[in-house]
């Protein structure tokens, strides 16, 4: 395994490691201080404490934030004395403090006494009471903490030498009715990031050791969708839009964490092939995370994909505050660093490459496009607390993904934002001025024979009067053509345009035949044959504030591109 001399971490990976260091930077050390205070006096509830001790740990075992070593022991002790005595989503947390006590052990970073006293306050541990998500009969079929505890309980094995093998048995074989027909992962309303990060957990349980009865369908499990789920990574390094925890930069190195684990998985098969294209998607992930949270001050880097204050929640559910979901970006990244196959060399990942078109199954209702530089994904059923129906994401190679649209806007969004929607909206047809974005849409042909000229997507839609939408996307290097029609009523085309997203205004222009926003160095144009509504009406959706224009004809072209880039 090749490896850098200086610092010993294999070739490669050691973008994660910076991935790390860039989360911690965001807590100074009087947020740390304060963290360790409230839990200090109010005691152990949640993972996001023992998640920053552990990750400040693993740092300082290779050598990094060491000025941090007096509050990374203080959470340390705080942590392994709480953990064994009370539920606080130790699911989550057992796992990471063994990783770091085994780093620091290894490292000789703490002494031999204190990593002692550390493992005889977890091997004091019961499973079934400290764990919140417990399997007790064959019938159940809990959420995928039932994966966290698993791994957990292997960890907790590999660090204190006792683990309860039934139990994760049980937990593990208690997941398989949560896959559906593709190999993706059906946690509650189905959310692309929790699919992806269970499947990452599974992958890591095999590679951390895992043998037991269900070893062998396991690995079966994990990999059943891995070309898919590279295929729905965006050209710019982004994991699919929909539901719940999305938009965060916690996402990436989740898939990260999937492809080197799958990557691995696969490498030891013999498949070098297919493991380097998992390791190249696997790298464009990790690219797109260092740029965002190397494009901020520490002091100014939050965890959701916009820029408003930290304190504001704009963008995140009430469960995602910054504690928590700030250092979890930096524990995503440790699992892909810790289950990367340096010795398989990364290929172009499918979303570099292109030229194809594809499909969910209906539970996670998403069709995409990937061809000539450009990136279209859309939600055909979507879920109204969090997406819309439609054409949700476009997005351009090269370019700042939310120039755009990255994600759509809910009408009852269970995430804070800057306003509130009228209604569900997404770049979508409109009959009578009212929006389709409410409306389920049907596939009903693609074409991809010639991916040079670009790929067609064909699509119909009932509206709640009865009138039938037919609609057209092709996606190609020269951007998107779409086109409505319907026997019934006058078509138009809702345009979502980027105004704000919490720190910085786009450089809107509108006028005949175009509109024209300009983001972060690149330019997103929309051009019409068609007359543009004289107002445009608010949407807010994570990544920011939309002016959302009605255009009034039915065809519209899409183009993105980088400021001063050569036009054709």
């Amino acid at each position: 395994m090749d490896s850098d001399v200086q610092t010993g971490i294999p070739a490669g990976t050691d973008r994660y490691i910076k991935i790390m260091e860039l989360s911690l930077s965001a807590y100074g050390e009087r947020d740390i201080d304060g963290y360790i205070a409230r839990v200090g006096s109010g005691g152990l509830t949640e993972h996001g404490f023992p998640r920053l001790g552990a990750n400040i740990g693993i740092l300082n075992s290779m050598g990094i934030r060491t000025d941090l070593r007096d509050r990374f022991l203080r959470i340390m002790d705080i942590c392994t004395l709480s953990m064994p005595r009370v539920s606080a989503a130790n699911d989550f947390s057992v796992r990471e403090i063994c990783a770091c006590i085994l780093a620091c052990e290894a490292a000789g970073t703490v002494s031999r006494s204190l990593i002692a006293a550390w493992k005889e306050r977890l091997r004091d541990f019961d499973p079934v009471t400290r764990y919140d998500v417990v399997v007790r009969t064959p019938e159940d079929c809990p959420n995928n903490w039932a994966v966290f505890g698993a791994l957990s309980e292997l960890w907790r094995g590999k660090c204190c030498g006792v683990r309860d093998d039934a139990f994760i048995d049980r937990q593990i074989a208690s997941q398989f009715r949560r896959f559906d027909a593709h190999g993706m992962y059906r946690d509650p309303h189905e959310p692309v990031q929790y699919d992806m990060m269970t499947r990452a957990l599974l992958a890591c349980l095999l590679l951390d050791g895992y043998d037991g009865r269900y070893a062998s369908v396991l690995r079966e499990k994990v990999l059943e969708a891995a070309e898919l789920t590279a295929k729905l990574q965006s050209v710019t390094g982004e994991m699919p839009f929909g539901g719940r925890s999305n938009q965060m930069y916690l996402n990436e190195p989740v898939s990260c964490a999937y492809f080197e684990a799958a990557a691995s998985l696969l490498s030891a098969e013999g498949r070098k092939y297919d493991a380097g294209r998992m390791r190249g998607a696997a790298e464009l992930a990790s690219e797109y995370t260092l740029k965002r949270l190397s494009d901020a001050a520490p002091s100014e880097l939050t965890h959701v994909k916009n820029r408003y204050p930290r304190e504001s929640g704009i963008g995140c559910e009430k469960y995602a505050y910054f504690d928590k979901y700030m250092i979890t970006a930096a524990s995503n990244a440790y699992l892909a660093f810790s289950h990367a196959d340096s010795g398989t060399e990364p290929l172009p990942a499918y979303a570099t490459d292109g030229g194809f078109a594809v499909e969910t199954g209906p539970h996670f209702h998403k069709a995409a496009v990937n061809c000539g530089g450009y990136f279209a994904e859309f939600d055909t059923d979507a879920d109204p607390h969090y997406d819309a129906t439609g054409l949700g994401r476009l997005q351009k190679s090269g370019c700042t993904p939310c120039v755009c649209l990255s994600v759509p806007f809910p009408p009852e969004p269970r995430y804070r934002t800057e306003l509130p929607n009228p209604g569900p909206m997404a770049i979508c047809p409109a009959i009578d001025g009212k929006p389709a974005a409410a409306c389920p849409m049907r596939l009903i042909s693609k074409e991809e024979a010639d991916v040079g000229r670009g790929i067609t997507l064909r699509f119909e839609r009932d509206m709640p009067d009865g009138a039938t939408v037919y609609e057209e996307y092709r996606i190609g290097s020269d951007g998107l053509l779409m086109k409505a029609a319907s026997r019934s009523g006058r078509i138009s085309i809702m345009i979502p345009v980027l105004e704000f997203d919490g720190g910085s205004c786009a450089a809107v222009t509108a006028g005949d035949g175009f509109i024209r926003t300009e983001f972060e160095g690149s330019v997103c144009e929309y051009s019409f044959d068609g007359e543009l509504s004289p107002e445009y009406t608010y949407y807010c959706n994570r990544n920011g504030r939309y002016r959302v224009y009605e255009m009034r004809g039915d065809a519209l072209k899409v183009r993105i591109e980088r400021t001063g880039a050569e036009r054709s």
